[in-house]
């Protein structure tokens, strides 16, 4: 079976990114134009990306959007109890925070298919490392722990695996007095997981903000900071029972590099050069041509969870799509 054979009925994208890994969250609905029987295997063989110049305040965020596919290969069981292959170029969309090259690879982390009728929802949680050594102009300022439970309340289903995490320190003040460092932020955790008790979807991502107030002591002399960032070393999650996890990490903070924008130079040089056009010429060329992100198309959300997922039909459960907004994009 060929791509051609396939139509996109939906797909959403979700991309998180931390200091340990760009994170893209997938779902999409396929319609089959030949009924299928079991899925044996789903397997990532190829990825491909291609940043995006717009004309807007993108730049602004330092971030660099693209747009591209990942091509999975999916292994089945044809109603002949036959084994046969093919392949579904999967759309996604997001902002890098550096420029990405061809060595970056991507790895499948998890997927979960299920058939209703001549439909496959595809779930694919997808991720590609990032390293980021701490450069030497950066000062190790001191080091810092943390931990923060996630109670997954009503309507959330229960969590049986976690696939994957983001955790984000902001840090929005600081002020130093003595050697003592007081500052303040907010930690901003995603949690990944799988329900494998629900009859359609299985992968839920759950979002949590929770203030941070820490104190520590500075090296002697140091008197003023334009900046600080985290570090982390070390980042685990637990599952404490169905409705409980358990995110622990610990790291250094530190002073923030001497040329932090310095990876963005080429590439605003390349926005003024290029025509806006060219977004749109990547738009056409990208397969498949009808990619729908249900988080601002409620119609279709509705429908398929109707469909797929009788258990979860509130607003509040559906929102767990609705990681970071649609506004830097295109309709």
């Amino acid at each position: 079976m060929q791509r051609n054979h396939l139509a996109y009925e939906w797909n959403d994208v979700a991309l998180l990114e931390d200091q340990r890994a760009y994170t893209i969250i997938c779902k999409t609905m396929l319609k089959m134009q030949q009924h299928i029987g079991e899925i044996q295997d789903v397997a990532l063989t190829d990825w491909t990306w291609q940043n995006v110049p717009l004309c807007s305040d993108i730049l602004q965020k330092q971030t660099i959007p693209f747009q591209g596919h990942a091509t999975l290969q999916i292994d089945c069981l044809n109603q002949d109890i036959q084994q046969e292959s093919f392949f579904v170029d999967v759309p996604i969309h997001g902002a890098w925070q550096e420029p990405m090259i061809e060595q970056n690879s991507m790895r499948l982390v998890f997927y979960h298919s299920k058939i209703a009728e001549e439909h496959l929802l595809l779930e694919t949680v997808l991720q590609i490392p990032r390293n980021q050594p701490l450069e030497r102009t950066q000062v190790l300022i001191g080091q810092f722990q943390m931990a923060e439970l996630l109670p997954l309340e009503a309507p959330w289903p229960s969590c049986d695996a976690i696939l994957a995490t983001s955790v984000l320190l902001d840090i929005q003040n600081w002020t130093i007095t003595m050697r003592q460092l007081m500052l303040n932020g907010e930690y901003q955790i995603v949690c990944i997981y799988q329900n494998i008790q629900q009859p359609g979807e299985q992968i839920f991502v759950y979002e949590q903000c929770s203030p941070m107030e820490a104190s520590i002591l500075v090296p002697e002399g140091l008197q003023e900071l334009n900046g600080i960032m985290p570090y982390y070393q070390n980042i685990t999650a637990e599952i404490l029972d169905e409705t409980h996890i358990r995110i622990a990490g610990s790291g250094v903070f530190c002073t923030l590099p001497a040329k932090a924008e310095e990876y963005l130079s080429d590439y605003e040089e390349t926005i003024h050069e290029q025509n806006c056009n060219f977004a749109v010429d990547i738009k056409k060329e990208q397969s498949p041509s009808v990619v729908n992100r249900r988080g601002s198309r409620r119609a279709n959300l509705s429908k398929y969870m109707r469909n797929l997922n009788n258990s979860v039909e509130t607003p509040s459960s559906i929102r767990n799509f609705e990681i970071g907004t649609d506004s830097d994009w295109p309709d």
